[in-house]
């Protein structure tokens, strides 16, 4: 696969059907045959957050944007919208979208991330708005390849995926939020990788402490949120008179947590005033 290395590095944590799920996309796009690569499969992707889902999907669309696949490149390849729900002028907008992405082109050549955030399940596949859908979707088959995100308490996936198998090729992948020693894997290759020195010491602090403490917050969002918490330690670490050592310290550890706590104690107080970002 021609992806960058940091999108390389997660698809080992992804699991190994979603990863197996994206070396069979990548086989099919590059083959040589006209009519194999014309059978890479759409996606529909359960997560527990439209993040991961967004970061699976920017993987796939790379794959299809570095392949004979998408022979026309416009300035951009991928998309990612929201299907909107009882809102017939941003459904309007919805459809024009890729139009619109490309400018004066004709058409939109690449991958686009279709949220159904905003449906349950039953209330989508009774709906008008998904004859709209899948007749946009019959129309756009040869030129954009779909993932539609769910998440886990979508009640009607089977429904969904027999509808929408009637128009265009599509496999199901489940991705699943990393665990305390997922993520410590993670995190300590990618602070490693950025240079630093992890003694055994910080390790251990940072998978029976940090690390439980981090996944537990409300706001958490899988390998995102651990990205978010690698460069934040890398920031504290680099702005340190010692920083030229690259050696993370227990101290960094656990002033980070201090000022993680404060953080979250500071959004419940906003949240249980009424206040919302």
């Amino acid at each position: 696969m021609n992806l960058s290395e940091k999108e390389f590095a997660y698809l080992e944590y992804v699991g190994e059907k979603a990863r197996k799920t994206l070396d069979k996309v990548c086989a099919l796009a590059n083959d040589t045959n006209d009519k194999r690569r014309e059978a890479v499969p759409s996606l529909l992707v359960t997560a527990e957050s439209f993040a991961e889902c967004s970061r699976y999907g920017k993987a796939y669309g790379r794959i299809l944007e570095q392949s004979p696949l998408v022979s026309i490149r416009g300035s951009r390849t991928y998309l990612e919208l929201v299907f909107p729900k009882n809102h017939p002028q941003d459904e309007q907008k919805f459809f024009s979208s890729p139009q619109r992405a490309v400018g004066i082109r004709n058409r939109f050549y690449g991958t686009m991330l279709i949220s159904l955030e905003e449906y349950t399940g039953t209330d989508l596949m009774k709906s008008d708005s998904l004859l709209q859908l899948l007749g946009f979707i019959e129309a756009n088959k040869k030129n954009i390849r779909f993932v539609f995100y769910i998440s886990p308490g979508f009640g009607a996936k089977g429904q969904l995926l027999a509808r929408l198998r009637k128009y265009i090729p599509m496999v199901e992948v489940t991705l699943s939020q990393p665990d305390v020693d997922m993520g410590y894997q993670y995190v300590s290759n990618e602070l490693t990788e950025l240079g630093f020195i992890l003694e055994e010491s910080v390790r251990e602090q940072i998978k029976a402490i940090l690390l439980p403490t981090w996944m537990a917050r409300n706001d958490f969002e899988g390998y995102n949120s651990l990205d978010t918490l690698v460069s934040r330690i890398n920031c504290e670490a680099m702005m340190l008179p010692e920083s030229e050592n690259m050696i993370i310290s227990t101290g960094i550890i656990e002033d980070f947590l201090v000022r993680s706590e404060k953080e979250q104690h500071e959004m419940t107080e906003v949240s249980r005033l009424g206040f919302h970002s």
